[in-house]
């Protein structure tokens, strides 16, 4: 049960930092919004958290997320196979989740110094949906064509913090809580299978 407690603090700890820092870059309403989703992010863990420890056990909801080795595990738990490249920019492939019974499949990237903060995290799913779960609205966004097909860019200066695409049955989001350059998130996106 402590164990279980960990992983869901730690999990939600990690979607409170992905989402403060992918929405930290967007300016004053972003920040505002990052404020607002981080204190409720909080709210919600400070509250799971109490309740988990008042509770025996038998109430708690189960965490969908899995850890897993690596990509091979990740293929054989979910039936979703993804070809992710070993670093995005400086940031090198930290670990990774699945889910089983969804059928979804993410890669976190950090720094070799602080492998607890995500820098960039690719995520690949079997749908039609956007998977990102980042509802930021952008200032940018626009839709560029690769040699396979769509990809639609999200971000603000020029710089990219969202992109999401289709390929075939399979969603695929890459968020990058520092931006990049259009050019080097294509670049990222031609490594992913």
């Amino acid at each position: 049960m402590r164990r279980d407690r960990r992983k869901a603090s730690v999990t939600a700890l990690g979607l409170v930092l992905a989402i403060g820092a992918l929405t930290a870059c967007g300016g004053k309403q972003a920040e505002s919004q990052a404020e607002s989703q981080t204190t409720a992010s909080a709210e919600i863990t400070q509250a799971a958290e109490s309740t988990a420890a008042a509770t025996d056990g038998t109430a708690q909801a189960a965490n969908p997320w899995i850890d897993v080795r690596d990509l091979k595990e990740a293929l054989k738990e979910t039936g979703v196979e993804l070809k992710a490249p070993e670093k995005i920019g400086d940031f090198h492939l930290s670990h990774v989740q699945a889910i089983q019974d969804g059928g979804i499949v993410q890669v976190f990237y950090g720094s070799l110094a602080d492998q607890t903060e995500t820098q960039a995290l690719l995520r690949k799913a079997k749908s039609m949906e956007d998977i990102s779960g980042d509802y930021t609205v952008y200032p940018e966004d626009r839709r560029v064509s690769d040699s396979e097909g769509e990809v639609r860019l999200r971000g603000q200066d020029g710089r990219m913090y969202l992109a999401t695409w289709q390929r075939g049955d399979y969603a695929y989001s890459l968020s990058l809580a520092q931006g990049m350059e259009e050019a080097k998130v294509m670049e990222v996106i031609a490594e992913i299978q």
